[in-house]
Formats: structure tokens, sequence, C-alpha cells
């Protein structure tokens, strides 16, 4: 009776280390599988995360395109709206005004704006331009006009000259840049007996060609010249001349 007691409670005792084992080899299985659970819910969200990047920059992108394109289309606007009320205000001014040329004496250079400059900064597209104005010996300069390719200085610079003819007014535009040294866009030059001025003695706007170094017409330049003892004269057969 004994053995048997002895046998049976040795049976229970495997049964239950057997119960045991199944348990936590049960327990083991649930674990690795609810790992692995988790770590595939990690690589799916990480992986709808990326594509979610991917489509935002994507947005980005396009929006950038379009602010790019708008804004061209903004300065081609903005440059044909300018040149065609300066044709217009010079085509009115010649059908009216008389015929009088720059006077010796003081005569005054204003440089109003200029349109379509090229873009200097390969990275960001950007030109910061000012001018230097020569008229006989000292030269000037304007402002620096930061990130605007179609700047607006409206600044004047005045000179006295002894006599008008021989003498032009030359303009150069320079790219300020904070780093390097500064790179010339390009000039124009303007001969002041070709330039013509009402009775007040002022020009008309007079728009030139930006003459570039390397890529021919870089925009066009605005001046406005007059003087304080302006000069009749008479229209030839040839036309009168430029204002």
């Amino acid at each position: 009776a004994a053995k048997k007691k002895r046998e049976a409670e040795e049976e229970a005792v495997a049964a239950a280390a057997q119960k045991r084992k199944e348990a936590e080899e049960q327990a083991e299985v649930v674990a690795r599988k609810s790992k692995e659970e988790k770590e595939e819910t990690a690589v799916r969200k990480r992986k709808e995360e990326e594509e979610a990047m991917v489509v935002k920059r994507q947005e980005v992108s396009d929006g950038e395109i379009l602010v790019r394109v708008m804004l061209k289309e903004e300065e081609r606007k903005r440059a044909t709206e300018i040149a065609a009320a300066a044709k217009e205000e010079a085509d009115r001014h010649a059908k009216t005004a008389s015929y009088y040329r720059l006077g010796a004496g003081n005569i005054h250079v204003q440089v109003k704006c200029a349109v379509g400059l090229p873009k200097m900064d390969m990275t960001t597209g950007a030109c910061d331009p000012y001018v230097k104005v020569q008229l006989g010996v000292e030269p000037n300069q304007t402002q620096t006009i930061r990130s605007d390719k179609n700047p607006t200085w409206n600044e004047q610079f005045s000179y006295r000259l002894p006599q008008i003819d021989g003498h032009k007014v030359k303009c150069q535009i320079w790219d300020w840049n904070a780093v390097m040294s500064h790179t010339e866009i390009g000039s124009v030059e303007l001969l002041l007996s070709e330039v013509r001025v009402d009775e007040q003695g002022i020009s008309n706007e007079t728009w030139l060609d930006v003459m570039g170094k390397h890529n021919g017409r870089d925009g066009k330049l605005c001046l406005v010249l007059s003087c304080d003892n302006p000069q009749p004269v008479y229209p030839t057969a040839g036309g009168p001349p430029r204002g």
C-alpha cells in the first residue's frame, strides 16, 4: 500500500511538472507571437510614415514649382505694363511738347528703376542690384535693392558741366555679394546731346537696354535727365533726338 501511494505521488508530481512545462512553452509561444506582431506593426507604421513623408515632399515640391511659375508670370506682367506705360507717355509727350535739349550747367540724372534683370545667384535665383553713375569725374552710387530683379531706386545725382556736346552718362549695374566680389550685370550709355527735354528741362523716362558682359541684353534701365537751363531746338528731317 505504501509503495502504491508513493508511486501515485510521484505520478502526480510528474504530471504537475509536465503541465508546468507545457504552460511555460505555451506562454513562450504567446510572448514570441506578441513580439512578432509588435515588430510587424512597428515596421508597417514606419513604412506608412515614410510613404506619407514622400507624399508631403511631393506636395511641397509641386507647391514650390507653382509659386515659381506665378512669380515669373508676375514679373513678366509687371515688365510689360511698365514698358507699355513708358511708350504711351513717350508717344503723348512727342505729340504735345516743344523741342528742347539739355543746356550747360547743372545736369540731374535720376535712376528710376530696372526691369528684367538676370538672376545672379544660381542657387536662389536672387539678384541684389545697385547702379554706379558716371558723368564727368565724380562717380555716384545708388542704394542696393535686395532680392529684386525689377528694382526701383528713384535716386537723383547732380553734376555741373560747362558744355553738353561730347559728354555721356554711363550707368553700370552691379550685383551685391556679401562674401565674394560684386559682379557687374551690365551697363548703359547715353549721349547728353541726344536727350530731348520739355520747356521745364525734364526728359521723358528713357528706357535703355542693359548690355551684359557675356549675355547680350540683360533687362532695361530707366533714367530721367533734367537740367536748369534747357535750350530750344527745332526738329529736323531725321526726327527729334531721343527723350
